[in-house]
């Protein structure tokens, strides 16, 4: 039987192939990890919507949203009067505060229910009216990305805006509510051997 060898040139082709598969490799490894190495906006705004800070929450309404839900019938006023003027035969001191009316029970929340827990709510600062369903804050854009050297090595400062997404609220509480406005604010990432990591966020 006659035996047949591979040819010189069908030798170099498959030395030639195997070398292309190798530094086909190598350069998806050093891709991958250049790429891990860089935080570009898109990973920013992944990382910064993926923290504690930004899960869905409750809705404090402000002022604004205060009034407009209290000419809406979703709040009321509650009066609440305290202590006894001999001159007068009246009420010493009378305050009036935002209630949850029944009509607006399904869209708004307020921890006091009585006059004695508004008096005492008042003191603290507390008794906020939010809204029953929870919204979801998200970034709306990274404006831009630097270097912060420091004595750990360095970090990156993200400039970043946000505002609250209201679509998950009932459209007719949303009408009471003043269009969402976004809020400019800073993250700090810094580099870790499994890639970058939030570190804070500022105001």
């Amino acid at each position: 039987m006659r035996r047949t060898f591979p040819t010189d040139s069908l030798i170099w082709r498959k030395a030639i192939k195997q070398i292309g598969v190798v530094v086909v490799l190598a350069l998806v490894g050093i891709t991958a990890c250049s790429s891990s190495k860089e935080l570009t906006r898109g990973k920013a705004k992944s990382l910064i919507e993926a923290s504690n800070g930004y899960q869905p929450a409750h809705l404090s309404l402000s002022q604004q949203d205060l009034k407009a839900a209290l000419a809406d019938k979703y709040l009321a006023i509650l009066t609440v009067s305290s202590g006894y003027n001999m001159l007068t035969r009246g009420p010493l001191f009378t305050r009036s505060y935002y209630n949850v009316s029944p009509e607006g029970e399904k869209f708004l929340s307020c921890p006091c229910k009585t006059a004695q827990q508004f008096e005492a709510g008042a003191q603290r600062g507390q008794c906020p009216i939010t809204t029953v369903g929870t919204v979801r804050p998200h970034v709306v854009e990274v404006t831009g990305i630097t270097d912060i050297p420091d004595a750990m090595g360095g970090g990156k400062l993200a400039q970043y805006r946000w505002v609250y997404d209201y679509d998950s609220l009932p459209s007719e509480i949303r009408k009471s509510l003043a269009p969402p406005q976004p809020q400019a604010w800073s993250a700090k990432f810094r580099l870790y051997d499994d890639g970058w990591r939030l570190e804070g966020l500022n105001q």
